[in-house]
């Protein structure tokens, strides 16, 4: 008896130790995400193509390394990304930004707080277009709170009607996160474009100094600066080429912001299907 467990002993052993090393220290971690176009709306192949180009460039913006964006099938685009989820890569690759640049002149945002929801002309616009449709009921804003109802969007105060669009974010060349000199919050610096969209920005710098002007995004007011003198100045000489979005953005809010305004809005909405997150081994002794 003891002979036989002797021999099934050694034989387990050898067979051991022909088998596949795995190293745990060696390992790779990535997030998989599935991209679908959102329901009720019809993709076309060039729109997929530049969906996949903008994502690819918006995440390759976050600092992601080795990242993977291709298209599946007609209406599907998957996202593979090394390290481990990461809500900021949600937002980069789902989100179409909508930025505008605001005209605040003359007191007609005065007593508007930061957060606070507006209609502007141009988001009375695209939102018309979706209320024809019966996608959404009205211009509210979505709330910021879960479960919250949605916010109403305030008119100009003086006109009672939609504040006036200066530029979008359209008229922006670049765009990247920077730290604020305030604390610990951060500021998204940015570069006006060569062509003829961002003329009225710069008309509007020149002659408007020492007035409001809000900066929007998504329908929320971000901030509303005073413009200096100095910059009507530089606009009026025809030499503005940049600027800065001030707000209280984290590090990683800025990222985000940055990366949606470098590369422009997505040409079709796009939800999430599918996170996974994919876990690889190196293992020795395989041939």
């Amino acid at each position: 008896m003891k002979k036989r467990l002797a021999l099934v002993l050694v034989l387990v052993m050898a067979c051991c130790a022909s088998l596949p090393t795995v190293h745990a220290q060696d390992s790779t971690t990535s997030v998989r995400i599935v991209l679908h176009v959102a329901p009720g709306f019809e993709a076309t192949d060039d729109m997929m193509d530049t969906a996949r180009m903008i994502i690819e460039r918006r995440v390759n913006g976050l600092g992601v390394s080795e990242a993977i964006v291709q298209r599946q099938g007609d209406d599907q685009i998957i996202v593979e990304a090394q390290g481990i989820y990461d809500e900021n890569i949600i937002d980069a690759v789902t989100t179409s930004t909508l930025l505008e640049f605001v005209d605040f002149s003359g007191g007609v945002g005065a007593g508007l707080q930061e957060g606070t929801c507006i209609l502007t002309d141009v988001r009375k616009e695209i939102i018309d277009s979706r209320l024809e449709a019966g996608e959404i009921a009205d211009y509210a804003c979505p709330s910021e709170e879960p479960d919250a109802p949605p916010d109403e969007a305030l008119l100009n105060n003086i006109t009672g009607q939609p504040f006036t669009t200066v530029m979008t974010g359209e008229g922006l060349a670049d765009a990247t996160a920077t730290p604020s000199q305030v604390g610990t919050l951060w500021m998204v610096n940015f570069t006006l474009s060569d062509g003829p969209v961002a003329d009225p920005f710069v008309d509007y710098i020149a002659s408007h100094p020492n007035e409001q002007l809000a900066i929007v995004l998504d329908g929320r007011l971000v901030s509303a600066p005073i413009i200096q003198s100095s910059y009507s100045s530089v606009a009026a000489a025809g030499l503005l080429e940049m600027g800065v979005i001030t707000g209280n953005f984290t590090h990683d809010e800025a990222r985000v912001l940055a990366a949606q305004l470098s590369y422009g809005a997505l040409p079709v909405p796009l939800v999430v299907i599918e996170i996974a997150t994919i876990t690889r081994f190196e293992i020795e002794g395989l041939e």
